[in-house]
């Protein structure tokens, strides 16, 4: 309750006198603390515009920053970092990278796929002594085939700090490299269970050890997009995402197909019902729409109520699905309603299959249901380990 007055007295603020950059830096920090995204998005824009230069501009920037990042704004996140970064203090020696390069980094390796750029900023901040960043420098080389540097990084950051994100990532560099079993058995001990099974799963199979193990976002949006129009060889067909939140992988998404129609379904009032420790109703977007690229249409409302009546209407296969909905029972509602659109070709993306506490439970469980219900034979393109991600083509 506490928080919400505290949201409803920056609205208040605001509303008094529109034109207070302090005001609105506080509506964009109170709504964000609530999840409320596109509100702060609106007020820390409107602080950026309205502060003088200095201390609260910068602040403003910042945290705009982090937002459109949390949105999936890509570009615009992109150029207020780069902004941010073109202010600071020019040294005539290297320095080490700053917390917003580090930002620009992450953004580019999960929002862009700018792999080399982001290890570059990762590498100049390991020269510096240790830090946790080698654990993400050693994804990223791993990501880019670059297995011995990689571990070299993982070694670094195990030296620094022996935490699970170090002991995987060894583990992992272990079983590609075939190192010693006790040294193996030494860090599967400090792993909580579900990241063992998603390991041994992904490890038995076709796709183990692949450098997707380590994608971010972009890339596994960009492989599945890949595989679709290779193995398609033309556009006809469905593509499709259940779950669209912010919009940030329907973006990522249309960038591959720009002139292909895309459909994007999504309650935008959040979950339905609660997610094992995440409350129903999360994830919402206060019914705000997302800004999409003209050829995105967007259906609001529960997959079960808005599906059946699409597909009605859109006849055709399935060329390409992204499902990330996260519950059980909403990627069931998908695949009972859309199962006989599935055919040979068709790629589907999940985002949350493998790495969270319950994932053979949830998405990873729907898919199997449907595959054993329908007969589909399939194949793993890519499972990653990072993004959480797997897809799948069905043969």
């Amino acid at each position: 309750m506490a928080g919400t007055d505290k949201l409803d007295d920056a609205q208040v603020a605001v509303a008094e006198d529109p034109t207070d950059a302090t005001a609105q830096l506080q509506l964009g920090r109170e709504a964000r603390r609530r999840q409320n995204l596109a509100v702060a998005a609106t007020a820390l824009s409107h602080a950026v515009e309205l502060s003088p230069d200095g201390s609260t501009k910068k602040d403003a920037k910042q945290e705009l920053a982090d937002v459109l990042v949390m949105m999936g704004y890509i570009s615009e996140a992109e150029t207020l970092l780069r902004d941010l970064i073109s202010q600071e203090p020019q040294a005539s020696s290297p320095q080490k990278p700053s917390t917003t390069s580090l930002k620009l980094a992450n953004l580019l390796v999960d929002g862009r796929g700018e792999r080399s750029a982001a290890l570059e900023i990762y590498q100049a901040t390991c020269d510096f002594g240790p830090t946790p960043i080698a654990c993400l420098a050693g994804v990223t080389a791993d990501s880019m085939g670059l297995h011995a540097r990689a571990k070299g990084f993982y070694e670094s950051s195990w030296a620094f700090d022996p935490d699970e994100d170090a002991a995987l990532h060894l583990l992992i560099s272990h079983a590609r490299t075939g190192g010693d079993d006790a040294s193996a058995s030494k860090l599967r001990a400090l792993l909580p269970a579900f990241v063992l099974t998603s390991l041994d799963y992904v490890l038995s199979t076709p796709v183990a050890l692949a450098p997707a193990m380590h994608y971010w976002t972009y890339d596994m949006l960009r492989l599945a997009a890949e595989t679709c129009t290779e193995s398609s060889g033309g556009e006809e067909g469905l593509i499709l995402e259940f779950g669209v939140y912010h919009g940030k992988s329907i973006r990522m998404l249309a960038a591959h197909f720009p002139e292909a129609p895309m459909h994007g379904f999504d309650t935008f009032s959040g979950i339905p019902e609660d997610w094992h420790g995440t409350r129903r109703g999360a994830y919402s977007t206060y019914e705000a729409l997302p800004q999409v690229p003209q050829n995105v249409e967007l259906h609001a409302g529960l997959f079960s109520d808005t599906l059946p009546a699409f597909l009605e209407a859109h006849p055709g296969p399935i060329r390409l699905m992204n499902i990330d909905a996260d519950l059980y029972s909403s990627a069931k509602d998908v695949f009972d309603a859309a199962a006989d659109r599935v055919k040979p070709g068709t790629v589907i993306i999940f985002d949350e299959y493998v790495m969270n506490p319950n994932w053979e439970r949830d998405e990873y469980r729907a898919f199997q249901e449907a595959v054993a219900q329908h007969g589909w034979e399939y194949r793993y393109v890519g499972i990653s380990l990072v993004s959480q991600q797997a897809v799948v083509q069905i043969l």
